[in-house]
């Protein structure tokens, strides 16, 4: 997901709104951004292997849900970010960042009709198609 915050004078909203539906549309993934980005995930779940309440949030998830995909951090993993490719990416968004299955949510000095004219703008350079959807396996019943 993405999320912007902006003042609400037109021509900052304007600018805020054009640079948000570009990155939203056709995303460049610089691959150093993405390298960058890795490091810095990578480094902070090593930080979170430290911290007594990341490591019982994990073992919790662990027995909860075992092997099934909800056990996983949603930052990720180590042993998942580090093969992830800037292709990666690009496949994934183009598959799930589609105008159909868009959700867009605003607060604030909006009426609802700039309000619809925003989120057409935002989702208009987005394939039509539908999301490719994730299967996840049913989680295990606990016993208890």
């Amino acid at each position: 997901g993405y999320s912007i915050r902006t003042l609400s004078s037109e021509p900052e909203m304007a600018q805020a709104l054009d640079v948000l539906a570009r990155i939203l549309q056709k995303p460049a993934f610089p691959a150093e951004a993405v390298e960058r980005e890795k490091v810095r995930t990578l480094a902070g779940l090593r930080e979170a292997d430290a911290k007594p309440e990341a490591i019982g949030g994990r073992e919790l998830a662990r027995l909860v849900f075992r092997d099934h995909p909800y056990a996983m951090r949603q930052s990720g993993e180590k042993d998942t970010l580090a093969p992830l490719t800037r292709a990666d990416l690009a496949v994934f968004h183009a598959g799930h960042y589609v105008a159909r299955d868009a959700v867009v949510a605003m607060i604030g000095d909006v009426s609802r009709e700039r309000a619809e004219i925003i989120a057409e703008q935002l989702t208009a350079g987005l394939p039509k198609a539908i999301a490719l959807q994730p299967s996840l396996p049913p989680v295990a019943a606990l016993s208890v």
